[in-house]
Parts: C-alpha cells; sequence; structure tokens
C-alpha cells in the first residue's frame, strides 16, 4: 500500500498493529498482524444513543486538551473537525479563544468562506494568515527539515507556516484530525 512508502527505495514503514520479524540466516521476513481497529468495533442495539454518546465523548475531550495554564489556540480550516471544537469550546470556556486558519490565494482550494460562516457563528479572535507561492517557496525547506522523512503532501508545508504563526503567541494548539475519515465525510 501507498502508505507504507518511504523516500528509500526497497525501505517501507511498518505496517501499522503489525510486528515483523527478520531471520538473520536468509532474512526471510515474516509479518504478524496483532491488532486491528475494525476488529474492536461491534455492532450496538441502541443507535440513538451513540449520538449522545460521540457528543459527550467529543466534549469531554475538547475540555480535557484546553487545560492549560499557558492558554491555547485553535487552527480553524472551515472543515468539520475544527468547525465542531470551535462550536464546543465556544460553549463551554469561559474566555476569548484566538483561532487561526490560512487564506491561499488559490480560490480553488481556499477555504476562508468556511472559516467566516464558523466565526460568524461563533466569534473569536480569529487571524487569518495570507499565504501564497511565494510564502510557500519561502517555507519549503525549513518544513522539510523538521519531517522525520520526506513527504509529497503539500499541506504540511502549510499547517508548518501556520503553527509558525500561532507559536509566536500560543504553545498549545488544538486541532481537529480524523473526524471527516471517522465518519465518512468524504
Amino acid at each position: 500500500s501507498s502508505g507504507l512508502k518511504t523516500g528509500y527505495k526497497d525501505v517501507e514503514k511498518v505496517e501499522q498493529g503489525s510486528t515483523y520479524l527478520i531471520k538473520i540466516e536468509d532474512l526471510s521476513l515474516k509479518k504478524k498482524k496483532y491488532f486491528d481497529l475494525l476488529d474492536t468495533i461491534k455492532p450496538k442495539k441502541q443507535v440513538v444513543s451513540v449520538s449522545e454518546k460521540v457528543h459527550a465523548l467529543l466534549e469531554d475531550s475538547a475540555m480535557r486538551h484546553t487545560q492549560s495554564d499557558v492558554g491555547f489556540s485553535v487552527q480553524l480550516s472551515g472543515g468539520l473537525d475544527s468547525s465542531l471544537l470551535v462550536a464546543l469550546l465556544k460553549k463551554n470556556v469561559n474566555k476569548d479563544i484566538d483561532t487561526y486558519s490560512l487564506t491561499l490565494d488559490d480560490d480553488e482550494k481556499d477555504e476562508s468562506k468556511y472559516q467566516k460562516i464558523v466565526n460568524k457563528l461563533y466569534p473569536t479572535n480569529h487571524h487569518a494568515i495570507y499565504f501564497d507561492s511565494i510564502k510557500f517557496a519561502e517555507s519549503f525547506e525549513n518544513t522539510i527539515k523538521s519531517l522525520e522523512s520526506p513527504t509529497a503532501h503539500h499541506g504540511c508545508i502549510l499547517l508548518f507556516k501556520l503553527c509558525e504563526e500561532i507559536s509566536k503567541k500560543n504553545k498549545v494548539v488544538i486541532t481537529g484530525e480524523g473526524a471527516d475519515e471517522l465518519f465518512g465525510g468524504y
């Protein structure tokens, strides 16, 4: 699978939930899967309570991750994950919330219209960071140096720049990650 590839020829990542046994004598490889997330999912009889339970878990998680003496900021993409986080935090946190997002010069990829909708519904101290191809090129080398391995995903450069801006005010960053995948958002 492409998720196991690295930037090196004939070198792959270890598959999640797996162990590998390499015999020194003949360099044979034996892979064993010890965990699969799908095996943990069991059908529930009460589907109605699932929605309430997920809401409670998300709210609890958001509150636990914002217990910081130094404050926090939120990355706001305008997608499902970050928008839900902002809504939950606005409901439960009794202080101003700083949100950060990137405004791109590419109309097709720019999501600032969604960020503005979220900020209108749940007002925050919003910081829109403008990012164009020149800033992308300037950030490229530092981003690559900070990674553990090469990546073909240009989004890491955008996130690097966004985190760089956030770090000027806060060291704790809350971000939504994975709700699209978990809830079939794609």
